[in-house]
């Protein structure tokens, strides 16, 4: 997901609607091709979108600590927006202390990010998450 600073420029210059489109596939050559369009309030907080569809799933709310490549601050202040603590971790490296729902969901959008994110703490929501990806690999095996 992107940020929504080109919408928010459009309202600002006065377009009372502002419409937003996105595509999903490689084209015709190579596939189905699908689009989509949405026009959203102009006060939309995409962040608090995302974390009530996360938090839409029944989990444990818990405050976790990760980490995630500098090149994924996009990413995480999506899922996270305002609420969550970002800080610099190493050279290239982005900590979030975050407040999720813990489960399946979570686990799911974590894994997408593979080498790029990691859980660092609490040791209880680690240890989940390898459960779930054993879980998960030991139906391919």
């Amino acid at each position: 997901m992107e940020s929504m600073i080109y919408e928010q420029q459009a309202h600002e210059q006065g377009f009372a609607l502002v419409c937003g489109v996105d595509e999903a596939g490689a084209g015709p050559l190579m596939g189905p091709l699908y689009a989509a369009a949405v026009i959203l309030p102009e006060q939309f907080d995409l962040g608090k979108y995302v974390k009530t569809i996360f938090d839409m799933y029944n989990g444990r709310t818990e405050t976790v600590h990760l980490r995630f490549d500098g090149g994924l601050i996009n990413v995480v202040m999506d899922r996270f927006g305002a609420d969550a603590h970002l800080r610099p971790d190493g050279q290239s490296g982005v900590a979030v202390t975050a407040e999720v729902e813990v489960g399946p969901t979570f686990f799911g959008w974590l894994f997408q990010l593979g080498t790029q994110a990691e859980i660092t703490g609490p040791d209880t929501v680690r240890q989940e998450f390898r459960d779930y990806c054993a879980a998960v690999l030991a139906r391919y095996q």
